[in-house]
């Protein structure tokens, strides 16, 4: 090789090494992630409430993929714990809750523990955001309202006790200490009062006001002798199908097998929004807050606030199944209902039966259930016995329901110096 030839190779590798330096195979540029320096500003105000959004809706309605993975959020939780849900899979941590015995050990109800703090923290993050950048933006009444509603989620699934700890900006942890279910209450209804003192767009002003205090599940019906009865008693507004096989004609099973797999329909399409706060629901706190003040008789506004939603299908659109087909006759809109009246109350065994039975319709699928019954122990002195499913279980798991009317906290939680235990179980 001449010296031309050689000085020539070598320009070519001094040339080559630079563009090599460029086409790094070890550094990958990630466009579509963003970055925690890229997430302060009045400019990252969206893409945080978008985080808060997110958050949530994992806490509220699990982001459980096709088969295993993921996890549950309330409205499978809650529901499995009372009586919208019964267990069609082998699982034994989830068959622990539908039995009423829970450990405090269950990792995937920590899993689910850890989800509602995260959405906790992210929306009280994002509020002080909005505060500090745009305070009169919708978005700021917004994430204090998805803040106070994880507050509601916290009182009134778990025991008393629940720590509120927070993530500091340098990444370490202040740790809370135990508060009661009421002072949890308290709390969210100090974020609704925030989230109404920080705007006047009337949509976010009523998602404020109005929250004042797949194979694995399948709809329970009378679960443990006092659920309601979601299947027996049939309802457009908490609609399900018993599928079978398209080839031999058998009923299906869930995932154990045996459980004939009673599938609900109320959200049967994938893209069907999350339902969180309606004008229903607000009719139903003004028809309690009648109860409450013994305006029952006809004519009073007991019956007119739950005959409102009743009466008034095109306002409740959102209400209505959005199932995998429209061509499902189980699934077609709820339309107009008939009146109730003061022979209705009495058929129900009363006010509070009829309003609550009115709240298990409409609110089915929204984790307002396992609250729900807890009140009607702690606010209206039902025995618990009476309102929870009990007697024997029907799986090999457990010879009998237990005692639990919430979730305890799990074990995970004693990392926290300042926590223990629950302060107590009550309802």
């Amino acid at each position: 090789m001449t010296n031309t030839s050689k000085l020539l190779t070598l320009v070519g590798v001094a040339v080559l090494v630079p563009l090599a330096s460029c086409n790094d195979p070890l550094r990958v540029g990630i466009p579509d992630i963003v970055q925690p320096g890229q997430l302060t500003g009045a400019a990252a105000l969206p893409t945080v409430r978008a985080g808060v959004l997110g958050d949530f809706s994992i806490a509220y309605t699990g982001d459980h993929p096709d088969g295993s993975g993921g996890s549950e959020g309330v409205i499978m939780y809650g529901g499995l714990l009372a009586d919208e849900w019964m267990n069609s899979e082998t699982f034994p941590t989830r068959i622990e809750v539908d039995a009423r015995t829970i450990q405090v050990t269950n990792s995937d109800v920590d899993l689910w523990y850890r989800r509602m703090h995260q959405a906790r923290n992210s929306a009280e993050k994002a509020a002080a955001q909005f505060a500090q950048f745009a305070p009169a933006d919708p978005g700021h009444a917004e994430v204090l309202t998805l803040a106070g509603l994880t507050y509601v989620f916290l009182a009134e699934t778990w025991c008393s006790g629940v720590t509120i700890s927070h993530l500091n900006a340098s990444g370490g942890i202040t740790y809370g200490s135990p508060i009661t279910t009421q002072q949890t209450l308290d709390t969210a209804i100090a974020r609704f009062d925030a989230a109404i003192a920080a705007t006047t767009d009337p949509d976010m002003i009523a998602f404020a006001t109005v929250n004042f205090p797949d194979q694995r599940y399948v709809v329970a019906d009378q679960e443990g002798g006092n659920g309601f009865p979601f299947r027996s008693v049939w309802d457009r507004r908490t609609p399900f199908i018993t599928p079978t096989d398209p080839i031999s004609g058998d009923t299906l099973t869930g995932f154990d097998g045996s459980t004939t797999l009673w599938t609900q329909q109320r959200v049967g399409n994938r893209k069907a929004s999350i339902t969180v706060a309606t004008g229903v629901e607000a009719r139903l706190i003004q028809a309690e807050a009648a109860l409450r003040a013994g305006d029952t008789l006809a004519g009073g506004q007991f019956l007119a606030q739950l005959n409102e939603p009743r009466d008034s299908a095109k306002e409740r659109g959102y209400f209505d199944p959005s199932p995998f087909t429209r061509a499902d006759t189980t699934t077609q809109p709820i339309g107009v209902l008939p009146s109730l009246t003061v022979a209705d109350i009495a058929a129900a065994g009363g006010a509070v039966n009829l309003l609550f039975n009115e709240r298990a319709r409409w609110l089915w699928l929204t984790a307002h259930r396992l609250g729900d019954m807890r009140r009607l122990i702690r606010q209206y002195g039902r025995p618990a016995n009476t309102v929870f499913p009990t007697g024997l279980y029907f799986k090999v798991n457990f010879a009998a329901y237990g005692n639990d009317v919430n979730f305890p906290i799990p074990i995970t939680e004693k990392q926290n110096p300042n926590f223990t235990a629950c302060l107590d179980r009550n309802p």
